[in-house]
This record gives C-alpha cells, sequence and structure tokens, in this order.
C-alpha cells in the first residue's frame, strides 16, 4: 500500500510523539504544546502521510468552531516530499470537516512551500533567525552594539532566572505591553494582545517556561521560549525601560542560549521580524543567527454566502450603525462629457512638447519613478493591456491618459460608460506636479481626439467627479460637453456588488436627465 493522507483527532501521548519525533527541534510539534492550545479550546489534529502503518512526515493542526465558522490552524508546515498527497488530503480532510478558515503558518519551520490553494486570501513572506547551539560558532558573528549591551548588563550584576509559575505571566504581560508602547511610539505595527492566557496554558501543560533578567528587586526582561526535544523558540518577550538602557534583553538571549547549550538543545530559533518591525530585526539579526526566509497563508474555504453573512456579523457586532449605512449602500456620481472627435481640433502643441504612445517598458518605469503613477503598473500586470499615451516635455514624461476601446472596456469589473462598438473612453488622466497649468491636460485630450478620427471612432467619452472642477475644465476647454450622469450604486457588505444607472444612455429617452454641470463658475 502506497503513501497516504491521514488525520487523527485521537488525543494520546503516543500519536504527538510520532508527530514531534519528525522534527525533534520543533516546539510546535510536541504533546505539551497539543495539550496547551487543547486547554485553550482547539481540537488537536496529527496531520501525517503514512505507509506501512508509520508517519513518513507530518504536523499538528488545531480546530476552532465559532458560530458561524470553523478555523483549522497549521502553525508549523513541515518540509514535505509528498507534496501532491499532503495538500490534497487536506483539502478533503478541510471539506469533510466543514472547515471554512484555513490558516497555514511556518513558525519553526526548517522550510516553507505552500502551494496556491482555492481561496487563498493572503500570503505573507517572513524571515526567521536562527542560532545553532551546537557550538559557540555564532557570537563571533554578534554585532558590536549587541556585545556592549551585553557587557554592559554584566557589570550591572544582573541575573537570569527561570519560572513555569503561571504568576509569572502577569509580569511578562506588562513587560510585553511596556515594549509594545515604545515599538508603537515609533510607529511600529504591534500586536496589542499580551496573549496571559495563551502563556499561562503553555506554562501549565510544560511547552514552554520563562527566563527572566532581574536586578535585585527590579524585573528587568522577560522572554517565553517554547521547548522542544532538541530545539527551543523565542515565542514573546518584554523588557522595562530601564532594562533597554542597562542591556537587559540583550544579555538575557545570551544567557538563554548557553543555557539551552548545557541541555543539549540544538536550534534556538529567535522567531520572526517583518518589514513592519525594524527594530526587532535589527536585534534579532544581531546575534549572528541565520536567516531563514518563509512565507504564511490564508484561505477562506466558505460558500459565497457564509463569507458575507460572517462579514455581515463582525461588522454588527463592532459598528451597527456602518453596517445599515452599508446594506443602504453608497452612491458614486459622475459626471460625463462626449462628442464627436471631429469636433475637436487639433490645437497647437505647447512648447517642447511631444505626444506619442507610450511602451510597456516606459509605462513600467513611470510607474517606478512617480508615485502618483503607480497604478498604471497594477492595471498593467492584471490585464496586461497598455492603453497609455503620453506627453513628453523636453523629453520628460509629463502627463499620462488613456484611450480604452470597447473591447478592453468588456475586461473590467465595472465599466461606468460601457462602450459600445465606434465609441472610446480617455480616462486614468494623471499630471506629474511639476508640470501642471501648462494645458498638457487639453492637449492631450485633442490629441487622443485625432487618435480616435484615425481608427474610425465617431464617439469618445471621459467622466469625471461631479465636484471635481479642475478636471471638468479641462475637459470642457478641451471641446467635449456635458451628456448626462452616471450614478454607481455601491453594496460594500454583499461581496462589492454594485450596480449603475447610465443617464447618458438614458438621456434621449427622458430628457429631464441632462442634467447642468455643477461646476463652480470663477
Amino acid at each position: 500500500m502506497g503513501a497516504e493522507f491521514y488525520a487523527s483527532s485521537e488525543f494520546t501521548p503516543d500519536t504527538f510523539t510520532e508527530i514531534a519525533a519528525l522534527d525533534p527541534s520543533n516546539p510546535f510539534f510536541t504533546f505539551e504544546y497539543a495539550k496547551s492550545m487543547r486547554a485553550l479550546g482547539m481540537q488537536p489534529w496529527a496531520l501525517s502521510i503514512r505507509e506501512d502503518g508509520r508517519a513518513l512526515e507530518g504536523c499538528p493542526g488545531f480546530l476552532s468552531a465559532g458560530r458561524l465558522n470553523r478555523s483549522l490552524e497549521i502553525p508549523s508546515v513541515p518540509c514535505l516530499a509528498s507534496e501532491t498527497i499532503f495538500w490534497a488530503g487536506l483539502t478533503d480532510f478541510c471539506r469533510r470537516e466543514r472547515v471554512s478558515r484555513l490558516s497555514v503558518g511556518s513558525f519553526a519551520s526548517p522550510c516553507a512551500a505552500i502551494p496556491k490553494l482555492p481561496g487563498e486570501t493572503g500570503r505573507r513572506v517572513r524571515v526567521e533567525y536562527v542560532l545553532t547551539l551546537g557550538d559557540s560558532g555564532n557570537w563571533p558573528n554578534m554585532s558590536s552594539n549587541h556585545r556592549r549591551n551585553i557587557q554592559k548588563a554584566h557589570k550591572a550584576g544582573i541575573l537570569v532566572e527561570r519560572s513555569v509559575a503561571e504568576e509569572a505571566c502577569l509580569e511578562h504581560a506588562r513587560l510585553q505591553d511596556a515594549s509594545m508602547e515604545r515599538r508603537m511610539s515609533r510607529g511600529e505595527q504591534v500586536l496589542a494582545d499580551a496573549q496571559v492566557r495563551t502563556a499561562a496554558a503553555l506554562l501549565k501543560y510544560q511547552s514552554a517556561e520563562l527566563f527572566r533578567a532581574r536586578a535585585g528587586d527590579n524585573l528587568l526582561s522577560s522572554i517565553l521560549i517554547l521547548r522542544a526535544q532538541r530545539g527551543a523558540y523565542y515565542h514573546s518577550a518584554g523588557t522595562s525601560r530601564e532594562g533597554m538602557a542597562m542591556g537587559a534583553s540583550h544579555y538575557l538571549i545570551r544567557q538563554v542560549a548557553e543555557i539551552l547549550r548545557a541541555e543539549a538543545v540544538e536550534k534556538f530559533n529567535l522567531g520572526g521580524a517583518d518589514a513592519g518591525n525594524p527594530g526587532l530585526e535589527r536585534f534579532k539579526k544581531g546575534f549572528g543567527a541565520q536567516e531563514i526566509h518563509l512565507e504564511s497563508a490564508d484561505f477562506s474555504l466558505a460558500s459565497p454566502f457564509r463569507r458575507k453573512a460572517t462579514a455581515a456579523l463582525h461588522a454588527l457586532r463592532g459598528d451597527p450603525l456602518g453596517l445599515l449605512r452599508d446594506l443602504a449602500g453608497s452612491i458614486d456620481a459622475y459626471q460625463v462629457y462626449s462628442c464627436n472627435p471631429k469636433d475637436i481640433e487639433q490645437g497647437v502643441a505647447p512648447a517642447g512638447c511631444e505626444f506619442r504612445k507610450i511602451t510597456d517598458k516606459e509605462l513600467l518605469e513611470a510607474a517606478n519613478d512617480h508615485p502618483e503613477m503607480n497604478r498604471y503598473k497594477k492595471m498593467y500586470e492584471k490585464s496586461l493591456i497598455n492603453d497609455a499615451y503620453g506627453v513628453y516635455v523636453d523629453g520628460a514624461l509629463a502627463h499620462v491618459s488613456w484611450l480604452v476601446s470597447p473591447d478592453h472596456d468588456r475586461l473590467a469589473r465595472e465599466r461606468n460608460v460601457k462602450l459600445r462598438t465606434g465609441e472610446a473612453e480617455i480616462t486614468h488622466a494623471v499630471t506629474l506636479d511639476q508640470y501642471r497649468k501648462r494645458g498638457l491636460y487639453s492637449y492631450a485630450i485633442r490629441c487622443l481626439a485625432s487618435v480616435c478620427r484615425q481608427c474610425n471612432i465617431q464617439r469618445v467619452f471621459m467622466i469625471t467627479g461631479t465636484d471635481n472642477v479642475a478636471s471638468q475644465r479641462g475637459i470642457e476647454k478641451a471641446g467635449l460637453r456635458p451628456a448626462g450622469r452616471i450614478w454607481r450604486f455601491k453594496y460594500r457588505h454583499l461581496g462589492g456588488k454594485s450596480f449603475a444607472i447610465r443617464g447618458h444612455r438614458l438621456i434621449n429617452l427622458l430628457p429631464f436627465l441632462r442634467l447642468p454641470s455643477f461646476r463652480k463658475r470663477s
């Protein structure tokens, strides 16, 4: 019999000891960690590839149920030789257990290759920092700043102690809050949850212990370490302002590493850091740790109805009045302008100006060079369509406008004008700040009208917000005239559904829709 995916909810030491043996340095694979998660209301599952009665590879998963959703969390995805079997089996398992949310993490994973499963809602690239404790080879790579802090703490007589007492969690949480306040004051992204219940469960079921730095009666720094047979993982930490000034956090990490080394631990994983926490990244990297590049991903496996119901329930709890407003919908109003391209004169080019089609390369370079044009890159990468034309001043790109055909308009998610055969729309116009008030917008419109004439376009459209006076002036200056209104009704809690009333299409049937422009007169 070949290798098969197997999921077991049998909660016994033997089941999870077999999983833990697959990676003895991973604290997220241990029976003690599974007991901790079970105490927090999650149902542990052993997910594995088995052949001839033994597990070849696998990991734990933790199932939790809410009022509308069932979630499966895999904290640490393993390196898989049987990727196809594992992910196909996991997908079937989620379907069978009615899992609506799947979260695949990579904490303490030696590698992570997460496929593009259906329903993906997010993917995050992350980095972890690992110290190999077989010898003292890492310390020569420590930064000079870390060395100074460790020496400072040593001279101050800071002592390191260990604790598994649940009451120590409150002091750990207090120090965590102090660290979070400092990081938030620097504008960094921080999770504000001190996770006291989680820390207490990890300590109670002996899957973790606290290491603390103290000077006399003053607790300076605290770190919660997950333990495995041959590995340890930096779960959470906190340091007081006084502790930071004394180098307590640096000294604590160094001393913990030496303690773990003496207990035959081979790997001390300092955990991850991302671009939102640059200070934490520098701190962990400064110990000379090896960088492990990983990723995590989240998937929504629920039906569209359940996703909408869940979103509505969250909104009802958090902002009931906002939900009512969303259900009523929001309205975007646009002024439509139109004319026959033949009615627009070419006009005289401003001094030093050149109008021409923009190449794909130029479009991407413009997006990289000018933040206001970054949306062009996203539009192109999404559709591989480039309808952009540019006005160049002395060889430098100054203005971009798009000329959209009916074929390309049909590919858009929201079609406001809803072009027909023989029509085109001038849209997505941007003039760089340093080139404004030179008439480039109107000049570009006249040049695009010339392109329309060459392509046998009988009618060209432009739309703008009803309160965008500057844009309206440029459009009318180029020769287009008001042709009606478009009202788009949007419903955020109905999956972003929307519909439009196109006054410019109804205007011949209902003349009263020809509303005058609200443009303010100077």
